[in-house]
Order: C-alpha cells, then sequence, then structure tokens
C-alpha cells in the first residue's frame, strides 16, 4: 500500500497547476463519482476486454482527478488506455504507471471544466485465465488539487472468466505515419492501420508527453490535428495509439517533427545611419543569408526568443523574436542592427597578400644572386 501511496502523492503534485474535473452517478447532489460504464461483462480466454471509465461532478464543476485502479494480474494483463473521446486533454504520465497490479495516472482538462457525466479513458485488458472472476477497482481514487472526495462505491467492474479461443490476434501494426500541414505551432499526424480503430495521440516537448489529442469515429486512415501548444521551431514528440471494434490494439514508438521557425527580416545599418549591401547575416544555426541593396536580409526558420545574430562573422548581437503562439507567425518579424563595414581587404585577404609580396621579395633576392658575376 505504500507503494500505492506514493504514486498517488506523486500524481498529484504533477497536475497541480490545474482544477478539478469529474462526472456523476446515482450520489447526493453535489458529490462527484468515478465509475465503469458496465459493472459487469464477460471475456474469454484470451481475448481482449474494454473498461469504459467515467466521472460525474454531479453539479460540482471539476477539471482534475487521480485514477487508481487495481486488477488481479493472475487473471488480467493490462494492455493500455484508449484516450479516444476523452473529456480531458492532459494525462499525466502519458501512459499510466503500472505497478503490481495498480494503474494510477492523473487526467486534467486546460481551460474547462464540467459537472455532468463525462468519459475519462477506456482501461484496456486480455484476459488470461478460462474460468473464475476479475475485479477492477477504482478505490484510492480522489480528486486532485483539495477537491472534493470522490464517491467509489460503485466504482467496480467483475469480469466473469470463461474459455474461448486464444488465437486471436490482439495487437495490429500501425503504418505509413507522417505529418502534414506543419505551422510555427502544431501539425496533423497520419497513419494507416489495416482494421477500422480509433486515433488517438500523445504528444509533447518531450518523450513523456503530457497531451492528447484524439478524432472520432473508426477508420484505417487517421488524421489527428495537434493542438496550437508550440512556438518556432520546437521538436514535438509524439506516440499513437489504434483500439479497433474488438479491442485490438495498435501503438507506435515515440515519433517526433519540429514546427517551423518564424522569418526574420534584418536591416543592417552602419554607424552613419546608412544600409550596407552584401553583408553576410545568419541567426543562430539558420543558414547565411547575404543583405541586398537596402541592407536587408531576410533569414527563414528562426527559433523563438533570445537569439544570436552575426554580421560578417563578427560578434554575435542578440534580438528578440516573438513567440506567437497558435498564431502562425506568418508574417516577417523586423529588426535593425548596426554593425561595422567589412574593410575591402578582410583580414584573409591581407594575409594572403602579404603571402604573395614577401615571396615575391625572396624569390627577387634568389634570382639577383644568382645571376650576379662571379669575381
Amino acid at each position: 500500500m505504500r507503494v500505492v501511496q506514493l504514486i498517488r502523492t506523486s500524481l498529484i503534485s504533477l497536475v497541480t497547476a490545474l482544477s478539478l474535473l469529474t462526472p456523476a452517478v446515482a450520489h447526493a447532489a453535489g458529490t462527484p463519482s468515478l465509475f465503469f460504464e458496465k459493472a459487469s461483462l464477460s471475456a474469454a480466454n484470451g481475448s481482449n476486454l474494454s473498461l469504459a471509465l467515467h466521472v460525474n461532478g454531479n453539479g460540482t464543476s471539476l477539471n482534475t482527478i487521480n485514477v487508481v485502479a487495481s486488477y488481479p494480474v493472475d487473471q488480467l494483463t493490462f494492455v493500455g488506455l484508449d484516450k479516444t473521446g476523452s473529456f480531458f486533454d492532459t494525462f499525466v504520465p502519458a501512459s499510466p504507471k503500472v505497478t503490481d497490479g495498480t494503474i494510477s495516472f492523473g487526467v486534467a482538462s486546460l481551460g474547462k471544466s464540467v459537472d455532468s457525466d463525462a468519459l475519462v479513458g477506456k482501461l484496456l485488458f486480455t484476459a488470461k485465465s478460462s474460468s473464475g472472476i476479475a475485479k477492477v477497482s477504482l478505490s484510492g481514487s480522489e480528486a486532485a488539487n483539495g477537491g472534493p472526495a470522490l464517491a467509489v462505491d460503485t466504482s467496480s467492474a467483475s469480469i466473469n472468466l470463461v474459455s474461448g479461443d486464444t488465437t486471436t490476434a490482439s495487437t495490429f501494426a500501425i503504418k505509413n505515419i507522417s505529418v502534414s500541414g506543419i505551422t510555427t505551432s502544431n501539425g496533423v499526424v497520419r497513419w494507416h492501420t489495416d482494421v477500422a480503430a480509433s486515433s488517438s495521440v500523445d504528444y509533447g516537448g518531450t518523450a513523456t508527453y503530457g497531451l492528447t489529442a484524439s478524432s472520432e469515429g473508426m477508420t484505417t486512415d487517421h488524421a489527428v490535428t495537434l493542438a496550437s501548444a508550440f512556438s518556432g521551431k520546437t521538436t514535438v514528440h509524439f506516440k499513437i495509439t489504434s483500439v479497433s471494434a474488438t479491442n485490438q490494439t495498435g501503438f507506435s514508438t515515440d515519433q517526433s517533427f519540429s514546427t517551423q521557425g518564424y522569418t526574420v527580416n534584418i536591416l543592417v545599418k552602419d554607424k552613419k545611419d546608412s544600409p550596407i549591401a552584401n553583408a553576410t547575416v545568419y541567426v543562430g544555426d539558420s543558414k547565411r543569408v547575404k543583405t541586398n541593396a537596402s541592407g536587408v536580409a531576410t533569414v527563414e526558420n528562426v527559433a523563438g526568443g533570445n537569439q544570436k545574430v552575426y554580421i560578417n562573422d563578427s560578434a554575435a548581437q542578440i534580438i528578440t523574436v516573438k513567440e506567437s503562439v497558435g498564431k502562425g507567425g506568418t508574417a516577417p518579424q523586423q529588426f535593425s542592427l548596426v554593425a561595422e563595414r567589412s574593410s575591402a581587404l578582410g583580414p584573409n585577404t591581407l594575409l594572403a597578400l602579404l603571402f604573395i609580396v614577401l615571396a615575391g621579395v625572396l624569390f627577387w633576392a634568389w634570382r639577383k644572386r644568382r645571376v650576379q658575376p662571379q669575381l
């Protein structure tokens, strides 16, 4: 039980910044509850089963809860969490922690709350026995951030385990993963499955994800649009989950793509306020660009925030690129910098000329010595 308590405590701290959400069943007004959609069902040995988990605020506005579910490991194998259609858009961690038959995760909704029934997600299991009753319990689940207690007296499900065909495949492949419509803040994740299945994507700035997006319905060609949660030239990690009508599951490995950077126009002038043409400009690790006759260099794919600008490879100057999350960031941002004009002969050119002159002098001295008459 100390392990369960530790997991619960850590989940509470991870979703501290959010408020609570839960929908209810048949309890006194104001008491939110967490419950399974079906309290009893049957499953053949080797088959997959899905337990839809709901929350109901029963008049109390909630947006964050912590879920703790326990199950018999000798009778069931936990497969994963199907988030398709969930009211919540944030799951901490993205993939539930599983320890000694205990499943733990936190859920939250950003910028919205609910006071009636809402889907949390579906717990997916595979039956590994042909007899007996497997009970899945939600005891230990609670509201986060000091919210109201969750009624869980109806929050268990009993699975009647029976013999059956164990040859049916429980998984399928996720194919042809791609990302299209990439902007400075998001993109559309696409993939294919050979069987019709749901569409869910965990994503975030790291491989721990944290955000979830999904689309409704069963299909073989999937497309999920991620929320505009990023800002210019950001690496986005994501993982795909699809679940068929028969609870077959498909998971991808960690994938990633980069959002577009911003475009900046940099006007380079000298100390007399005159534009400098043909100067070499680059920002951070961007491509090198020459200024035009008006002294302007257009640099693309620049990250947001404070960035170093180099002009003719001289000491860096700092510009602050505006991070316009969710606004497209398509209009070039304007900056004006002052730089020294490059001398007509750069340092490398001067060294080359010096070498040529020295070589010429040495050659002249050698020739003179060679032609001097002997006395």
